[in-house]
């Protein structure tokens, strides 16, 4: 992938799987930790259950463009739901793990999905029960898929049990389906913490770009084991689990759900690598280390953000780990604003958020009066890691922009020469 390559014509993530495919085809894509009992997806596998589970939604009449929900612990069966959807021209609709029943209901009415993609229980609830009370508030949702747990290789539909058997490749006459990097694929939420989440757009494009300059940022190749605390539903897991590793072709360790001890049990059996959590996921690793006196001695780079990290405890992790711990600043809205380099100080790369990542525009504003000043102030960006905005939310969208087209943040930075 070069500089040069325009969203539309740039290589999907469906077409970097196949070609790790092809080249690569035994290396592995995915391990998936279930109660210590681990499970693998290699790259081949990867790319043919994406198509097998394309091919399956695209016979049950779904149509390009229909919205589907993946309601999914961050397991192999997430991310390869997510490539089937972009194989199918469907648009992924990424559901939290920890989403009740009030917020589901919500997300797939704002989000028109006409899809429901689970498994039969989900978080302590019967998922078949439930469907029936989502689609009688909901219409439009009329399909329920439940699929098992690591390989999407059964689907229960309708009390039938079908059994999906791997496919190569898709048929020619799919092809034309499939999303372009500048096209809708995916449409997650906010946190919700002022009420019900918002649904935001997403091209493929923005992460794949976010991507490279995690690339800049550290010396990563496909010898490096990635692992990804955050769900693959949310911004930080899509730029880290889903497409990170996938580009360099490393194998990413799943956690279907986020448990400390697991956690560093992970960490040390497949000797992993490069880390991302977010910053209290950090401080609760750092309180195990420094209690449990456990070692980490593969790991090389711990990515983190969603808030500042205390400096003393991210230099104590350091300390104890000899990893280096590198911050982007952004938001699932934004894409990314900055980023701090292994080329960094400690001192820059612990105390601030680095520096203004070059293709993006940022501006600062007088959180008051809304006018241009600098120093210490509102952040405004624009630039090709932004999302496509609110789905289906005309409202929030003209709070979240500016007149002419930036995209407003809420906090509160500083910028220096």
């Amino acid at each position: 992938m070069t500089k040069e390559d325009t969203a539309d014509s740039q290589p999907t993530l469906a077409d970097i799987i196949a070609h790790h495919a092809l080249q690569r085809p035994e290396a592995i894509a995915f391990i998936q930790e279930d109660a210590g009992t681990p499970s693998s997806l290699t790259w081949r596998q990867y790319h043919e259950s994406s198509n097998a589970f394309a091919l399956f939604l695209i016979e049950q009449g779904l149509q390009r463009g229909d919205r589907i929900g993946l309601w999914l612990p961050d397991g192999i069966a997430m991310h390869v739901a997510m490539v089937a959807c972009e194989k199918g021209g469907f648009v992924a609709v990424g559901l939290s793990p920890r989403a009740g029943e009030r917020e589901l209901a919500h997300v797939l009415a704002t989000s028109g999905a006409v899809a429901l993609v689970s498994q039969a229980e989900r978080n302590g609830l019967a998922v078949k029960p439930l469907f029936a009370q989502l689609h009688q508030g909901n219409a439009v949702l009329r399909n329920l898929f439940l699929i098992d747990d690591h390989f999407c290789a059964r689907v229960d539909i309708d009390q039938r049990i079908h059994a999906l058997l791997p496919c190569a490749a898709m048929p020619d006459m799919y092809r034309a389906r499939r999303f372009a990097a500048n096209e809708l694929f995916l449409i997650n939420t906010t946190s919700g913490t002022t009420g019900m989440p918002k649904c935001v757009a997403h091209h493929e494009a923005r992460w794949l770009r976010f991507a490279e300059y995690v690339q800049d940022s550290a010396p990563l190749s496909c010898d490096d084991v990635f692992l990804c605390a955050v769900p693959a539903s949310v911004g930080f897991g899509l730029w880290f689990g889903h497409f990170t590793a996938a580009v360099l072709g490393a194998p990413t360790v799943l956690l279907p759900k986020f448990f400390v001890p697991a956690l560093i049990r992970a960490l040390a059996t497949h000797r992993v690598t490069v880390l991302a959590a977010v910053s209290t996921q950090l401080i609760m690793l750092l309180n195990a280390i420094e209690k449990e006196g456990c070692k980490l001695d593969d790991l090389r780079v711990l990515y983190t953000g969603g808030e500042a990290v205390p400096f003393e405890r991210a230099a104590r992790f350091e300390a104890l780990t000899d990893a280096i711990v590198l911050q982007f600043y952004g938001s699932n809205e934004a894409g990314g604003l900055s980023y701090t380099t292994c080329r960094d100080s400690q001192e820059r790369r612990l105390r601030t958020a680095g520096r203004i990542i070059p293709e993006m525009t940022v501006t600062l504003v007088d959180p008051h009066s809304g006018l241009p000043t600098t120093g210490t102030a509102r952040p405004l960006c624009k630039g090709p890691l932004t999302s496509l905005g609110y789905f289906n939310d005309e409202v929030a969208n003209q709070r979240l922009y500016t007149d002419d087209g930036f995209l407003k943040m809420e906090d509160i930075v500083h910028i220096d020469e």
